[in-house]
C-alpha cells in the first residue's frame, strides 16, 4: 500500500519532500517502534476496509517523535471495489504535552493537599508517643516505674508507631514516578493472586487484554481494593472475588466484586472521606481509599463502590462492587 500523493502539510510535519515517501509504506514514518497496539489496530481496519481513527507514535526525518492523529479511510468506486484510502494526520504532540504538564500540576496540587493531611495525621500520634516515653522517663528517675507500666506504655508506642508506619505506606504510592505505557491488565493482578490463598478469586477478563495507563499507579489502586475486600470477608466459606475489564475506544472500565455482603449502608457515602476507617486505629488509617481516588483522579479516572448483585457460577452473589473508570487520552 505505497503512498501516492501527501500534501504541503505533510512534508511540513514529517520534513519529508513529496519525492522521497512516494512509492514506501508509510510505516516509514514508525521507525523501529512498530510494536504499538494501535499499528494493530489500523491493520485490521485495513484487512476489514474500515474506518479508524487511531493515535501513533511518528517520528520525522530527523529522529523526532510526534504524536499523530490518523484517521484512514477507505474509498470505494462504483462497484463497490477498494480504491484507495484517505488519510488525515494532525500533529498532537503540543497537545499532547499540555495535557502531561495539566497531570503534573494537578500531581502537584494534590501532592501538597496530601503532605497537609499527613502533618495532620501524624500530629497527634506523636504527641502520645512523646507523652508515654516521657513518663516512662520520669517515673523511672523517680523510682516510680512499675513492670506493669512499662509493658502498657511500651505497648501504646509499638501500635501507634504501627499506626504511622501503615501512614507512610498508604502514602508511598503517591510518590512513584508514573508514566502512561502500553501493558497486559493480567501483569499487574499476578503478585494479588499469591496473597488471596483463601479466596476464590476468579478474572474474568482475556489474560492479553492489553490497555494504556499508568501501571504502577494502577496497581497500587487495585492491590489497595482487594486488600479492602480481603478484609471485608469474615470466617465464612466460599469467598469470591470476581474482576472483569471492558475496553472500548474511549475508556477502560474494571469492576471487582465480592460477596462479602456489601459495605453498611450508613457509611457506604463516607468511604471515600480522609481518616474514616471502620478497622482498629493499628489496622487501618483512614487514607486507604481516600487516596485511591487521588491516585485515580491524577491519572484521568475514577472509581465508585456501591453495594450489588451479581451472578458468578449461575449463583446469585451479594457484595461491594468497585468500577474504576479509566478515560483514554486523544
Amino acid at each position: 500500500m505505497p503512498l501516492i500523493f501527501v500534501n504541503d502539510a505533510f512534508v511540513s510535519i514529517t520534513g519529508y519532500e513529496k519525492e522521497e515517501v512516494y512509492g514506501k509504506n508509510c510505516r516509514f514514518l514508525q521507525n523501529d517502534d512498530r510494536n504499538q497496539e494501535t499499528v494493530y489496530k489500523v491493520r485490521e481496519a485495513i484487512k476489514n476496509k474500515e474506518y479508524c481513527e487511531i493515535e501513533l507514535r511518528n517520528y520525522k526525518k530527523d529522529g523526532t517523535l510526534f504524536y499523530n492523529l490518523l484517521s484512514l479511510s477507505p474509498i470505494f468506486d462504483s462497484h463497490g471495489e477498494l480504491t484507495y484510502y484517505i488519510g488525515i494526520q494532525n500533529d498532537i504532540t503540543k497537545l499532547k504535552q499540555q495535557n502531561e504538564l495539566y497531570f503534573q500540576q494537578k500531581r502537584a496540587e494534590s501532592l501538597t493537599n496530601l503532605i497537609k493531611n499527613l502533618s495532620h495525621q501524624w500530629r497527634q500520634p506523636l504527641s502520645l508517643i512523646s507523652t508515654l516515653s516521657g513518663s516512662i522517663q520520669l517515673k523511672n528517675e523517680v523510682g516510680l516505674l512499675s513492670n506493669d507500666d512499662l509493658v502498657e506504655h511500651t505497648t501504646r508506642i509499638i501500635s501507634t508507631t504501627q499506626y504511622l508506619s501503615n501512614i507512610l505506606t498508604d502514602f508511598d504510592g503517591f510518590l512513584i514516578n508514573d508514566n502512561r505505557e502500553n501493558f497486559k491488565l493480567s501483569e499487574i493482578i499476578n503478585d494479588e493472586m499469591k496473597i488471596l490463598k483463601d479466596i476464590n478469586f476468579i478474572v474474568e477478563f482475556d489474560s492479553n487484554l492489553e490497555i494504556s495507563s499508568y501501571k504502577n499507579i494502577l496497581q497500587i489502586c487495585i492491590s489497595g481494593l482487594l486488600s479492602n475486600c480481603k478484609d471485608a470477608f469474615g470466617i465464612e466459606d466460599n469467598k469470591l472475588i470476581v474482576m472483569d475489564c471492558i475496553k472500548s475506544k474511549d475508556e477502560i472500565i474494571i469492576t471487582i466484586k465480592d460477596n462479602s455482603s456489601g459495605v453498611n449502608e450508613n457509611i457506604i457515602e463516607n468511604i471515600f472521606d480522609p481518616y474514616f476507617t471502620t478497622k482498629h486505629q493499628t489496622q487501618g488509617t483512614g487514607l486507604g481509599l481516600y487516596l485511591i481516588q487521588v491516585f485515580l483522579q491524577n491519572i484521568g479516572g475514577s472509581i465508585i463502590v456501591k453495594n450489588g448483585k451479581f451472578i458468578y457460577d449461575n449463583k446469585e452473589h451479594i457484595g461491594a462492587i468497585a468500577t474504576i473508570t479509566l478515560f483514554n487520552e486523544i
